[in-house]
């Protein structure tokens, strides 16, 4: 009987330890939070994984994480961050991340590799998008009218070897040099229409260019009203702040 008391107890005293356990553990990993401090300030952070979470930085997660998430990073302004980060449960972490300002040079250069890229890269996806479809579809007029150019030079020079080829029959020869004339005005007309798609397309190519460079996105502008006295405190003066 004393021998069934005793193991009991060191039962009891095992399961009290282990539930002392398990509860420090608990509260460990309940007391362990998630930190995302970001510059510029008010940048939201999205991280997604087991669970779909996001906010604005400085962002505080209270509850634990763990596994690998993707964390994604955006500013109206500046460029998207986007990363890969591994949790654990229990630890504190701490992610400071840093997002790289837009600028007019950048979006240029993504301007002069494909039409449009620039004002997607500026927030202007509307202009965007109407820049790369008007760019594509005048260089598919182009190809097209370059194409009939070729095949009315190949037209002519056939129309020239046909001529050089008569035997001198009077009754061919006319219709062989008015063939030629015909010919010849159908190449002058696909010149044109040639040289007139060209034009086109190297227009919206440069307007492409001096958009993204000239009419860069002012992303930090603001209008503020401002309100204060002066030293001595008999005056109160009104102010129209602005910020370009």
């Amino acid at each position: 009987m004393k021998k069934f008391r005793l193991n009991a107890l060191i039962v009891l005293i095992c399961m009290g330890y282990a539930f002392q356990a398990e509860r420090a553990v608990g509260q460990k990993a309940k007391d362990a939070d998630i930190k995302v401090t970001a510059n510029p300030a008010g940048t939201m952070v999205y991280l997604k994984g087991e669970y779909d979470v996001a906010g604005e930085a400085p962002y505080l997660i209270l509850h634990s994480l763990r596994g690998i998430y993707q964390l994604k990073a955006k500013k109206r302004g500046y460029e998207d961050y986007k990363a890969r980060y591994k949790f654990k449960p229990g630890l504190n972490q701490r992610i400071s991340i840093s997002l790289r300002k837009k600028t007019r040079v950048r979006a240029f250069l993504r301007s002069v590799i494909i039409p449009g890229w620039g004002q997607h890269y500026t927030d202007q996806k509307v202009k965007g998008y109407l820049i790369t479809s008007l760019t594509v579809s005048s260089f598919i007029y182009l190809v097209n009218r370059d194409l009939k150019y070729q095949k009315a030079q190949d037209n002519l020079a056939a129309a020239r070897v046909a001529l050089n080829n008569d035997t001198g029959n009077i009754g061919t020869q006319g219709a062989l040099v008015a063939d030629v004339g015909y010919r010849q005005t159908k190449v002058n007309d696909r010149y044109q229409q040639r040289k007139t798609a060209l034009i086109i397309t190297s227009s919206i190519y440069l307007y492409n260019l001096l958009d993204a460079l000239i009419f860069f996105p002012k992303y930090d502008s603001a209008i503020g009203l401002s309100l204060n006295s002066n030293s001595r405190g008999d005056g109160i003066f009104a102010g129209l702040r602005l910020r370009l």
